[in-house]
């Protein structure tokens, strides 16, 4: 195995800084969700604002800038396939990209994700959406707001889709649903046709939290899900969270 070069490895320890700092949000973000007393919900909210925007900046800083151009400086002798080089490369996406969003923005957005969350649970409980309907507004703008800071071409969409899916477009998307839906529509219709209401009352009725619970650990563990490494808890809408290889919770 070939030795990471040095400014390589300086890059990497660096951004293992950051890595922490994002961590330590997430944590944070997981306790909101399964066990973190209603009360707390806007100390909460600071704290994950101070974390973002601390990690943000040590992120987008001139020192990263310094240690990025170093190690793009030795890349070239990299197998472009090997870690180290995918490395560089996307530190380099992300840093560029990241760059553009102001600090107090994602502080600001950390901390009204948070306070949403809380305001969110209420509402799905009482099933009452005009309770949620202005945070839900609030997160739409920001939302926006980060479209016009990355930037765009054709549509808004299409800068926030390049965070998750690089180089693509809102108008590849379109095309993609539009020949699902040519097929999929007239075979749902099909299926309809051709047969009784198939019941799904069980989907309906209220289960046991404890056997729901048993139920979830039993499939888990049935697909490899190792307890010595991670969790199951309860939160009002599932999600997993990976903080690191040997921290993998469910909810």
């Amino acid at each position: 195995m070939a030795q990471t070069p040095d400014a390589v490895a300086r890059l990497r320890q660096h951004l293992t800084t950051i890595a922490d700092l994002r961590a330590a949000a997430a944590y944070l973000r997981w306790d909101q969700e399964t066990l973190m007393p209603v009360a707390a919900a806007p100390a909460r909210a600071g704290l994950l604002a101070t974390l973002s925007r601390l990690a943000h900046e040590t992120f987008t800083s001139a020192h990263t800038g310094q240690l990025l151009d170093a190690a793009e400086r030795v890349a070239g002798d990299l197998d472009p396939d090997s870690d180290e080089a995918a490395l560089v490369r996307m530190t380099r996406r992300d840093y560029d990209q990241q760059r553009k969003l102001p600090s107090d923005f994602v502080a600001q957005r950390a901390r009204e994700a948070s306070l949403s969350v809380q305001v969110w649970r209420e509402a799905r409980r009482r099933n009452d959406f005009a309770t949620f309907r202005p945070r839900l507004a609030t997160m739409v703008d920001f939302a926006r707001r980060a479209a016009d800071y990355l930037g765009f071409v054709d549509h808004p969409y299409d800068a926030l889709l390049d965070l998750y899916e690089p180089d693509m477009t809102s108008r590849e998307v379109d095309a993609i649903f539009a020949r699902l839906r040519e097929v999929t529509v007239p075979f749902v219709r099909a299926i309809a046709a051709r047969g009784p209401v198939v019941d799904d009352g069980f989907l309906r009725q209220d289960y046991p939290e404890e056997e729901q619970r048993a139920f979830g650990l039993m499939v888990a563990e049935a697909f490899g899900y190792d307890l010595r490494r991670g969790r199951l808890d309860v939160s009002a809408h599932p999600f997993a969270n990976a903080f690191n290889i040997n921290d993998v919770r469910i909810t």
